[in-house]
């Protein structure tokens, strides 16, 4: 009988903003899943480091697994976008929110604002008809916050009565956040692996949570953000944004080649890779 074998390989869906210390590092690169592995491809060259440095301290084996970075696949979607300046003619300023799942009392230790500011981004939306707020909630939260208690079982569906009536302010309930990014011409977020995306569109963002668990490269990152304590230095840059001050524009600019490497080549360099290797050990066989 003849027993045939596939390699396992992984490429992350989310690119990695924590330094080593951090939980969420250590719980998305979970050392007794990839072990079994074949390929690794990280998502940063700071990413890569560690993990070698962790499998060749802590391995028992010579095979560990090969870790490699080839650049983030998400990114190819957006090397062909152009860059945009702030105000757009004939379209509203639109904004997208993107709120954590987890509880507000957090929102220092990199939980949620949503709570805290809801209220007054309906009343923004209420006093400014001019603007477009999109509102992207994580897939777990509102089964969370019901499940917790946190909210009433129809809260989020009143919410979704007042937008109806405001007609400016909604939900994206799509599959893929992709059209909300590109509509959106700001960002206000909440910590989220969607920062780095936020940042390579070139578009300015307004931060709500805090950079003590960010790498090297995620805390440069940060210094092209905007960053918001209280709805009052919200709406304030709010109001800035839409009057076509972006005092980061430059720097954003300046910040994105020394810190997005391999930009809109992930997909091609992962998929040359893979089929060398292939072929390599058909040539053995």
């Amino acid at each position: 009988m003849w027993l045939k074998s596939a390699n396992s390989n992984i490429i992350a869906y989310s690119y990695n903003l924590e330094h080593k210390h951090d939980h969420n590092f250590n719980t998305v690169n979970n050392y007794d899943f990839l072990q079994n592995c074949y390929y690794i491809f990280a998502t940063t060259e700071y990413e890569r480091s560690i993990l070698r440095k962790r499998f060749v301290l802590s391995s028992m084996r010579q095979n560990y697994p090969k870790i490699l970075f080839a650049g983030f696949t998400r990114f190819d979607l957006y090397c062909n976008k152009k860059e945009s300046s702030l105000p757009r003619k004939n379209k509203p300023f639109t904004i997208l929110y993107t709120p954590r799942w987890t509880s507000y009392k957090k929102i220092k230790s990199q939980g949620s604002s949503f709570l805290l500011y809801i209220d007054n981004f309906i009343d923004y939306a209420r006093q400014n008809s001019d603007i477009q707020i999109i509102i992207r909630l994580h897939p777990l939260m509102i089964h969370h916050y019901i499940a917790e208690n946190i909210v009433s079982p129809d809260y989020f569906e009143k919410l979704e009565n007042t937008f109806r009536q405001l007609g400016n302010i909604r939900f994206d309930t799509s599959k893929d956040y992709f059209d909300s990014l590109e509509k959106a011409d700001a960002f206000i977020s909440d910590y989220t692996s969607l920062l780095v995306e936020f940042f390579i569109s070139r578009k300015p963002v307004i931060y709500l949570g805090n950079v003590s668990l960010f790498n090297k490269n995620t805390k440069k990152m940060c210094q092209a953000f905007y960053k918001a304590n209280s709805w009052n230095e919200i709406n304030n840059f709010i109001e800035q944004l839409k009057n076509g001050c972006d005092l980061f524009y430059e720097k954003r600019n300046r910040l994105f080649p020394k810190i997005i490497k391999s930009y809109g080549k992930a997909s091609e360099n992962i998929r040359n890779i893979l089929k060398n290797n292939f072929y390599e050990k058909g040539e053995r066989l």
